[in-house]
């Protein structure tokens, strides 16, 4: 994958209720900004919304965690590296990470209520149609999403920011991290999860794919 700046903000931490909803202004995505998402089988108003164009890099300190081990987790590959949640932490019970090409940006945040179509998924800032589901514009307000809703891996367009936090953490190549029972791993092919034993999915520039 080739490296892109990203061209989203972070919004995270509001519940999925606000989030369905249409985001109707041209002002970056914040926190507690809705996010519209559309699908083959629900579809949102979408609307515009502007983001800032740069991130600053640093490496804020992770917050105290009672996250699950680090010992690697299958279906990560013998060879991954597996690494803390810990360091992805932005608040509590909110993780957050970005692939090294920061093309694919991916985020646990706490359910809100069952089948909470948020809580886990990736976004792309560039990458192609899915086999079932939606033809994404890969502009800078409607980009693909993918989440996990009542045990089926959902394909979405976004207009938000919604797994894109300020200052993301990288999840580098040929590592692996495992929150809540949800392994994703890092390499040049893209980030694959694998939400428990649910098939898991492939995000990239050129990949966006249900895994066996």
């Amino acid at each position: 994958m080739t490296s892109r700046t990203p061209a989203l903000a972070g919004c995270f931490g509001a519940a999925a209720a606000m989030l369905l909803s249409a985001c109707g202004t041209d002002s970056p995505a914040r926190h507690a900004a809705p996010a519209t998402v559309t699908e083959r089988v629900i579809v949102t108003d979408e609307s515009t919304a502007s983001v800032p164009s740069s991130h600053t890099e640093t490496s804020p300190a992770p917050l105290p965690s009672t996250s699950p081990a680090t010992t690697l987790q299958r279906p990560a590959p013998d060879s991954a590296s597996a690494v803390s949640p810990a360091r992805f932490t932005k608040a509590p019970g909110e993780y957050y990470f970005a692939s090294p090409s920061r093309n694919v940006y991916c985020g646990f945040r706490p359910a809100n209520g069952p089948g909470d179509m948020l809580a886990f998924g990736c976004q792309t800032m560039k990458s192609v149609a899915p086999v079932d589901g939606p033809v994404c514009r890969n502009t800078a307000n409607n980009t693909y999403l993918v989440t996990v809703q009542w045990g089926r891996i959902v394909h979405r367009c976004t207009s938000q920011g919604v797994y894109i936090p300020q200052d993301p953490q990288i999840l580098a190549y040929g590592e692996s991290v495992t929150i809540r029972g949800t392994t994703c791993v890092s390499s040049t092919d893209g980030v694959a999860c694998w939400p428990g034993d649910l098939p898991g999915f492939l995000l990239s520039r050129e990949r966006n794919e249900v895994l066996g």
